[in-house]
C-alpha cells in the first residue's frame, strides 16, 4: 500500500507491505551500505542504502518501522526547496 500526504512546501510518502518484517536487531543496519539481513538474502545490499542516500540528498528523511512475520512501513518525508 502507498499513502501520500502532499501540501504546498512538503510531502509525506508511506510504503507499507504486508510481507515478512524485520528483525528488530537488523532495522538500525538496513541502511548500511552491502548489508544483508542474512545469507540467503538475494540482494546486493545497495538499495535501501541508494534510497537514503537520494531522499537525505534532497534535504528529506527516510524512517522504517516493522512488525516481524508481519509487516514494514518507510516513511519518506520531503521538504520544499524555497
Amino acid at each position: 500500500r502507498i499513502e501520500v500526504e502532499a501540501g504546498e512546501h512538503n510531502a509525506e510518502i508511506a510504503i507499507i507491505d504486508n510481507g515478512i518484517g524485520i528483525n528488530a536487531d537488523h532495522i538500525g543496519k538496513i541502511f548500511k551500505l552491502f548489508y544483508r539481513s542474512s545469507e540467503s538474502s538475494e540482494g546486493t545490499g545497495i538499495g535501501l542504502y541508494l534510497v537514503k542516500e537520494t531522499v537525505e540528498k534532497l534535504e528529506g528523511t527516510i524512517e522504517v518501522d516493522s512488525v516481524e512475520g508481519e509487516w514494514t512501513k518507510f516513511t519518506v518525508k520531503l521538504n520544499s526547496f524555497n
